[in-house]
């Protein structure tokens, strides 16, 4: 029974070593992309940028690192209420939803097989917004990307 007890203790305080290392429980980013891409991160934005609502998740405070995962979704068509799901596989007109990409030394668009965003809270401009998506990626191929962010969504 206390070996049980430890080995309990250790599996809990790896998962939480495993978490921190990709930011704070409410920005958080996992998957198996990190087995071919480096996933950590100092900061996540959200901003709205004309019809698209885009979420960064930065290296470095001011993102001078680069950008780890850049999550665009388009959402001019859309009512964002709290708890919906948004497919982002579907295409708007000749273009796609969303678009995944990483910017860092360079840019490399991951693109996205299946996927899904929703939010806790509404993204309103000016106010906190919480939520989390859930995507497999075109390339690399079949790998997963699984994010929770929170922060003040700007007006850009």
């Amino acid at each position: 029974m206390r070996t049980f007890f430890v080995l309990s203790l250790s599996i809990g305080s790896l998962s939480l070593i495993a978490l921190s290392a990709f930011g704070s429980a409410a920005n958080a980013i996992q998957g198996s992309v990190t087995e071919v891409y480096a996933m950590d991160f100092d900061v996540v934005s959200v901003s709205r940028i004309e019809d698209y609502l885009v979420i960064e998740y930065q290296k470095g405070k001011d993102g001078s690192g680069g950008k780890v995962a850049k999550l665009s979704v388009y959402v001019a068509d859309l009512t964002i209420s709290a708890g919906n799901t948004i497919d982002l596989t579907g295409t708007v007109g000749t273009s796609p939803r969303a678009t995944l990409q990483r910017i860092v030394e360079g840019s490399i668009d991951m693109g996205i097989a299946r996927g899904n965003i929703q939010f806790d809270t509404p993204p309103t401009p000016g106010e906190k917004t919480t939520g989390h998506f859930r995507i497999t990626t075109v390339a690399p191929s079949g790998r997963t990307l699984n994010g929770d962010f929170q922060a003040t969504v700007a007006q850009k």
